[in-house]
């Protein structure tokens, strides 16, 4: 018995399509590219938004470290500085006027405000800078003050520019000055 023609024989041989590409990208891959590209022009925007809301602080900072504290006015420039800082953040009807214990009690709020857990440090770096404030109109005021005293001055008006600013919500906590 012979067997007859081969029915596979008769089939067409079996051609390959052309290779597969990445293009055009199937809608998902686009979607993620745009996702991608939404959250990256966001956070670029918000980076941006921070540093120029923190600029002031970046300044004040940079001016503290560089102030020659052996100069005769550099609890002065000092206050000064702190001055300056606080009255970019803050309405200046609200803030120009304080001083005394006013002012104290406005440093230590505003740094409370932003760090709950900061009372006793919120105390001992305001009554410092208040004490600097009260030294700028005594009598002695041509006394230099000791270079350590300064150093520490300087070191907690930092710590509060650091601690307080730029303030947690302007629109809030400007108007209960």
């Amino acid at each position: 018995m012979q067997a007859g023609p081969n029915p596979l024989d008769q089939l067409a041989d079996v051609t390959l399509g052309d290779d597969i590409t990445w293009w055009p990208l199937a809608w998902g891959w686009w979607a993620i590219i745009a996702l991608v590209l939404v959250v990256t022009a966001i956070s670029i925007g918000l980076f941006l938004a921070h540093r120029k809301r923190t600029k002031i602080k970046r300044d004040a900072l940079q001016e503290l470290q560089q102030l020659d504290l052996s100069a005769g006015d550099a609890d002065g420039n000092m206050h000064a500085i702190l001055k300056n800082a606080v009255l970019k953040y803050y309405p200046l009807h609200n803030v120009a006027r304080l001083s005394g214990e006013p002012w104290r009690a406005f440093l230590t709020e505003q740094m409370m405000a932003k760090n709950k857990n900061v009372t006793q440090t919120a105390d001992q770096v305001t009554a410092d800078i208040f004490r600097l404030e009260q030294s700028l109109y005594t009598a002695d005021v041509n006394d230099t003050a000791d270079s350590a005293v300064l150093e520490q001055t300087r070191a907690n008006i930092t710590t509060w520019i650091k601690a307080s600013m730029p303030p947690k919500d302007d629109g809030k906590e400007n108007q209960n000055v």
